[in-house]
């Protein structure tokens, strides 16, 4: 999925979790991959876990103030084991890049405009 599916984050981002619920229940699903919020995070959602992986180029600095959305250099991606029979485990991987933490937006979501603020 490319938007988040973990039940917390997801009445954010994603209409009528409850029917993708209902759709992994009790199937064959071993997982949910899932992006898009720019940070990692983990959960389950009907007994499925689900994972969101971190930004492939940038990610939300979550030490902003709570009123901004601040996003940074910081590139990463996950490796999804299915080779044994307790997975799926997840690995994360982080580039490395000199510029890592290096601030590309800073934002007020409440109005959608440019934060003047420094940080």
């Amino acid at each position: 999925l490319h938007l988040a599916s973990v039940p917390y984050v997801a009445d954010v981002v994603l209409r009528n979790i409850s029917a993708l619920g209902r759709v992994v229940r009790s199937s064959d699903v071993r997982a949910i991959l899932t992006g898009h919020l720019h940070f990692q995070v983990s959960g389950f959602l009907a007994g499925v876990p689900v994972w969101v992986t971190p930004g492939v180029v940038t990610r939300i600095d979550t030490t902003a103030p709570p009123h901004l959305v601040r996003g940074v250099l910081g590139a990463g991606a996950t490796v999804v084991d299915l080779a044994d029979p307790a997975s799926p485990t997840f690995h994360v991987l982080s580039a490395r890049d000199p510029r890592a933490g290096e601030q590309v937006y800073l934002y007020d979501p409440a109005s959608g405009e440019d934060a003047l603020e420094e940080l």
